[in-house]
């Protein structure tokens, strides 16, 4: 669902701010469905957003792809908005971030756990229908001692979840 800021920004021609959203929405649905959509809606409004590609170094094999490197192309995707590195981003979002799944009308994300700590836990723990105390002292009882810092780390990465959840509920369309 695309948010009234996006289709104001494209309705005002303002490409920057259109290209923008677009690159933090590689980060907000690692599934990459809702960047196809929104660029899709700008094409259909006539926002011309794609420029050829400037042939300028990028990550290509998944064999060099973490987060690090994630951030660098989404950077560098600002700088040259091409077909090129959209199709690459795709790829590259849906390894290292993850996909999002469908399981029993439930949405589950998965992450990636080889880059951090943070994916680690969090691919550790399934919260449907587990008790989380469970789940921790299982990961306790496998050698893994839970830090202040890691606790904190999940706690941002849950934190951010929930509010890409209630920008997701905030944007879709009231029933009537």
């Amino acid at each position: 669902m695309l948010s009234p800021k996006f289709k104001e920004a494209v309705k005002s021609r303002n490409v920057l701010r259109t290209r923008i959203m677009i690159k933090d929405a590689f980060v907000t649905d690692p599934s990459c469905a809702l960047v196809d959509e929104m660029l899709q809606y700008a094409k259909d409004n006539g926002l011309k957003l794609m420029e050829p590609y400037d042939g300028g170094a990028m990550k290509r094999f998944s064999s060099e792809w973490n987060r690090a490197a994630l951030n660098d192309e989404l950077a560098k995707l600002m700088n040259n908005f091409s077909e090129n590195r959209i199709r690459n981003l795709r790829s590259m979002t849906k390894t290292v971030l993850g996909a999002q799944g469908n399981k029993n009308g439930k949405t589950i994300i998965k992450w990636k756990a080889s880059d951090d700590s943070i994916g680690e836990a969090l691919a550790t723990m399934r919260t449907e229908g587990d008790n989380i105390k469970e789940v921790l002292e299982h990961t306790e009882a496998a050698g893994r001692k839970w830090t202040k810092k890691d606790v904190d780390d999940m706690e941002k990465a849950a934190n951010r979840i929930l509010n890409a959840v209630r920008q997701y509920k905030d944007n879709l369309p009231t029933k009537r």
